[in-house]
């Protein structure tokens, strides 16, 4: 795929190449004499019979299966860190990562047969808990500028809400794109995918803007250059990146060296599990000077012990 394959709203070049969920449901932008949906990749990874059930991205599925123990144990010690800026965002955020990859090993494996009808809700959801992770990031990262009350009623009664109008709007361009039964007509549907691209794309790629522009401006400006969060968020910035170029660049070459063995899926989610690592370090880094203490720790850097702390506080 080159820069002059690529045009505005048509996934043609990326489904060609990479296996995503949603190109067994649509066409190339502006067919519509082809009676098959679907684009198919040249180059697709082996399935695995396992009971009768045929098992997709057997690779991928086991760094998915790590991936939610990993958000398990971050999301527990999140919730520990109860004095910590935007703590109850980053909960949020984490738990909406965690329902999307739950979704992703659905689509993914092939648990919901590829083609029904039930396929195309459930890649829709994943596309909608995807939209509502990356606007998730992107309020927290802005709870570090005191423009609300971090933590309070109303900042989460507005991210439910924020959250519930992502996932509903998502879901529902991707239902008239997947489904040309809900009226989508010559406007929207399997041959005309441009809304559903800049949604997947650019209002996706925005909020993962303003995310990393908040925490530059956070790690120079407000924390007068923390070197520590800088190399943090470079390495986040890192394997974002990496996760993309292996989703969309080199998962043709890379299954082609593995001999279909797996894709650049596998380490699209590699890559993936690291940088949400690294957004739990860099947050664990900027927000450990305004904790008093950590709950259930026997020693707090800094401090002594849970005892010393609590007589600071009184």
């Amino acid at each position: 795929m080159t820069i002059s394959d690529i045009r505005f709203g048509d996934f043609s070049p990326v489904c060609s190449r990479s296996a995503l969920p949603l190109c067994t449901m649509i066409k190339y932008l502006g067919d519509t004499s082809t009676p098959i949906t679907g684009i198919i990749p040249k180059c697709y990874t082996r399935t695995v019979c396992y009971s009768n059930t045929l098992l997709f991205q057997t690779g991928s599925t086991c760094v998915q299966l790590v991936m939610l123990v990993i958000l398990s144990i971050i999301i527990s010690n999140v919730k520990k860190r109860y004095t910590a800026v935007a703590r109850k965002e980053m909960v949020f955020f984490f738990s909406s990562y965690a329902i999307f990859v739950l979704n992703s090993l659905i689509v993914d494996t092939g648990l919901v047969p590829p083609g029904s009808t039930s396929y195309g809700y459930f890649t829709a959801s994943q596309i909608a808990t995807g939209g509502v992770c990356c606007m998730g990031l992107a309020f927290a990262g802005l709870s570090n500028f005191n423009l609300w009350n971090d933590g309070s009623f109303q900042a989460l009664l507005s991210l439910v809400i924020l959250s519930i109008f992502q996932f509903v709007s998502f879901f529902l361009i991707a239902g008239f794109t997947f489904f040309k039964e809900w009226g989508g007509g010559t406007t929207i549907g399997p041959s005309y995918t441009t809304e559903l691209y800049v949604f997947y794309f650019a209002i996706q790629g925005i909020f993962v803007l303003i995310y990393l522009v908040s925490q530059l401006i956070t790690s120079f400006i407000t924390l007068r250059i923390n070197w520590w969060a800088i190399g943090a968020l470079l390495f986040v910035v890192l394997f974002f990146v990496s996760s993309q170029m292996f989703l969309y660049v080199f998962n043709q070459p890379v299954c082609v060296g593995l001999n279909h063995y797996s894709d650049g899926l596998l380490f699209c989610n590699l890559c993936n599990l690291f940088g949400i690592m690294m957004v739990y370090k860099y947050w664990d880094i900027i927000t450990f000077d305004d904790d008093e203490y950590i709950m259930y720790t026997e020693h707090v850097q800094g401090i002594g012990s849970v005892e010393q702390a609590k007589r600071l506080l009184i």
